[in-house]
């Protein structure tokens, strides 16, 4: 299975000066730390960084590993309400951005099913995204106070 930890809304020094708010383990081989500059750096294990990925515009409040038809995928959500799901195994390149919040998105989560994620925001919205397809699904009916975290559980068999 897929095993990450995260690390949210806590302030880490990682390659210096700059501040992480977010990140995930990556299998223990990696780790992926979403940055207040809008950056999000991959860190081996030993503390190099292996990449650097400038695909937000505005601090990244949270991260996520999904797993879509095998494949491991990073989602992203930044300040501005702005989703991105960032392919491959090095994490190169955003493949899909959704711009569906109109708040920062603090919540992504892998709905388990190898097709859909799911995002949380200050907006007070929780909305459901098919990745394969790259396409907005669905919005739950509206909160009354912000999403700060999400978590799927299985209940009965």
């Amino acid at each position: 299975g897929l095993e990450h930890k995260h690390y949210q809304h806590n302030k880490y020094e990682v390659a210096g000066s700059q501040i992480a708010l977010c990140g995930v383990n990556v299998n223990n081989q990696c780790s992926a730390f979403g940055m207040k500059d809008g950056s999000i750096q991959i860190i081996s294990p030993d503390g190099k960084v292996l990449n650097t990925l400038r695909e937000h515009k505005a601090s990244i409040c949270s991260l996520a590993l999904v797993k879509i038809k095998g494949q491991i995928y990073l989602a992203s959500g930044s300040d501005i309400g702005c989703s991105k799901i960032i392919s491959g195994i090095n994490f190169m390149a955003a493949i899909i951005t959704v711009l569906k919040h109109k708040a920062a998105v603090t919540a992504i989560i892998d709905l388990q099913d190898g097709t859909h994620i799911l995002s949380g925001s200050y907006d007070k919205k929780i909305n459901i995204y098919n990745v394969e397809q790259g396409r907005f699904i669905y919005n739950l009916p509206a909160n009354t106070a912000s999403v700060t975290g999400a978590i799927i559980t299985k209940l009965g068999n």
